[in-house]
């Protein structure tokens, strides 16, 4: 997810061959990244895990569907170029989010290892 802004932004600034190539490659990034994601959820620690993912995959898909309809009415509204460039300053602007993330130290991840072999 932290490479799909490079993507935005070749797709913008290069000729037909390159926007194909990288469009395949943002698609490839983005769907690849939800998996990721639903673990990264998993792992924040919750007694009620299907809770976890089941809010996870709600706001992604309610999330999904908003910025399908944002995109187009500031599409229509300030042109579809500048649409793109403002989606690809955004998502560089969202990467220290994951910064945000809590870790867990090893003993903790070795805890719940064997909590999960009983």
């Amino acid at each position: 997810a932290v490479v799909s802004p490079f993507f935005m932004f070749l797709f913008l600034w290069t000729g037909p061959a390159l926007q194909i190539i990288s469009l395949l490659a943002l698609g490839f990034v983005l769907a690849a990244s939800t998996p990721v994601l639903l673990a990264l959820v998993q792992e924040q620690g919750s007694n009620q895990p299907a809770l976890m993912n089941g809010s996870f995959t709600t706001i992604n898909f309610i999330s999904g569907a908003l910025s399908v309809l944002a995109a187009g009415y500031i599409g229509d509204a300030i042109g579809l170029a500048k649409m793109f460039r403002m989606s690809g300053y955004l998502a560089f602007i969202a990467i220290p989010a994951v910064f945000l993330l809590k870790r867990k130290s090893r003993s903790q991840q070795q805890n719940i290892s064997k909590q999960k072999l009983r």
